[in-house]
């Protein structure tokens, strides 16, 4: 029997990995985000986003402290398009 590897293991090996392959070398990343969110590991997001500054100079992270997974724009509508409008050089 062939031991397979755990999605959440595979979707962070994909993203970690992607500019090794050149896929991503030459775009600008946001990353909007809350500890609060219960779907998405703060931790390791965070680690995903040190590694990205490593090896891509266009990465910018927003961390909402009070806001739940999606709610951002709901809960933080101002700071949430500011962010938007400035990642996008429209600010």
């Amino acid at each position: 029997m062939e031991c397979r590897r755990s999605r959440t293991v595979e979707y962070w090996a994909h993203w970690e990995g992607q500019e090794k392959e050149g896929t991503f070398r030459n775009v600008k990343e946001l990353y909007i985000y809350s500890p609060l969110d219960q779907l998405c590991d703060v931790n390791k997001l965070e680690q995903l986003i040190a590694i990205r500054r490593q090896r891509i100079s266009q990465v910018t992270a927003v961390r909402f402290e009070d806001t739940d997974h999606v709610t951002h724009l709901r809960k933080r509508p101002a700071e949430y398009a500011a962010a938007c409008l400035a990642f996008c050089g429209l600010a």
